[in-house]
């Protein structure tokens, strides 16, 4: 290989790296070049348990069809509104950064909600791995684009408890469900840090039946 070949192969490699750089620094899908510790805040037994109401939530938690919901009241009324322009929300809702919106449970804790009905569990990754297994009773609402599902989550209550897992404490999806939660003004949301790897670990039951959202 003489000089000019090395030089023109060094120059297509590098034009390459820029402009996968550039494409990543702008994509909204881009990943971060320095990863960063999320922070992660745990919540006791005594605060998790004695803070939710007393009845079930069974009701809510056995629903598989969105249509079904179209009898629940929503607690913010200008998300009605923004049922139908979804962009008005930017305008209507504003996140406080500083705050995290979540916090962090424990697969023990996890599994003391799922006994007592409590709360809709969210699974975050792709549909690819929903669909090979997942915690019997979660909803496929993946963290690429939980926006999809706005129609389906607007005519939520703003004070459901929502669990949300991925696939583990290095899978961001989670938190992305999580964050765009936020924005609609949902207060009470938990994240299983461990994930579908921490559930699969323990040797815990694997479900395949898809449960609409």
């Amino acid at each position: 290989m003489n000089t000019s070949t090395s030089r023109q192969i060094l120059i297509v490699v590098a034009i390459s790296i820029l402009l996968a750089l550039m494409y990543n620094t702008f994509s909204p899908k881009g990943l971060p070049l320095i990863r960063t510790e999320p922070a992660k805040t745990a919540i006791s037994d005594s605060a998790l348990f004695n803070s939710l109401p007393p009845e079930s939530l069974s009701a809510l938690a056995s629903k598989t069809d969105s249509a079904q919901w179209k009898d629940i009241k929503v607690i913010a009324p200008l998300h009605e509104k923004a049922l139908h322009n979804p962009d008005s929300m930017k305008e209507v809702v504003r996140t406080n950064k500083e705050e995290q919106p979540f916090s962090v449970i424990t697969l023990d804790q996890l599994q003391r909600l799922l006994k007592a009905h409590r709360g809709i569990l969210f699974d975050a990754r792709s549909e690819e791995d929903y669909v090979k297994g997942h915690i019997k009773g979660a909803r496929n609402v993946p963290g690429e684009d939980p926006g999809k599902h706005f129609p389906q989550f607007v005519e939520l209550p703003r004070d459901t408890l929502i669990i949300v897992y991925c696939n583990n404490p290095e899978c961001h999806l989670g938190r992305s469900v999580i964050e765009f939660l936020a924005t609609m003004e949902f207060k009470k949301m938990v994240l299983y840090d461990d994930g579908w790897d921490g559930w699969e670990k323990a040797h815990l039951p694997v479900d395949t039946t898809i449960v609409k959202f």
